[in-house]
């Protein structure tokens, strides 16, 4: 179960007084979740729903906390100006990705054809990975 209605009200009360006088440092929490069990949850865990993160969670299967549009619900031509509001506030607009080097975890072999590993080189060669990721040697699987 989520917030109460008057709870909701209140909370876009005060983030729409926020938005107006551009106090973007007092918000740290924002509506998220279903619009029928709304939570407050830390903005700097919260994307902007937008085309690019719905797309993400369909190819993914993972659902992405997003802010909620309660905000925007009666005043639909305000949209804009509350997606230009979150950002400044600390949540992530868009996505990014990080990269790294890690060994190969058994959650990993599922992406391979018949979950199993390729061989790894006989004969010796070493590449420069790209972003600082050190180098890539024929001895190991490694995941990226």
């Amino acid at each position: 179960k989520g917030l109460t209605l008057a709870a909701i009200a209140q909370i876009i009360a005060i983030s729409r007084w926020a938005m107006d006088h551009n106090e973007f440092s007092i918000m740290t929490h924002a509506l998220s979740g279903d619009t029928a069990a709304l939570r407050l949850k830390p903005l700097d865990g919260l994307h902007l729903h937008s085309d690019d993160i719905q797309a993400l969670e369909q190819l993914s299967g993972i659902k992405l906390p997003c802010i909620s549009i309660a905000y925007s619900l009666k005043h639909e031509q305000e949209r804009p100006l509350w997606e230009a509001f979150w950002p400044k506030c600390g949540a992530k607009a868009g996505f990014s990705y990080v990269t790294s080097l890690g060994n190969v975890q058994p959650a990993d072999k599922l992406w391979l054809p018949n979950n199993v590993l390729p061989q790894v080189r006989s004969s010796k060669k070493e590449v420069d990975l790209p972003f600082g990721l050190g180098v890539l040697k024929h001895t190991a699987h490694v995941v990226v």
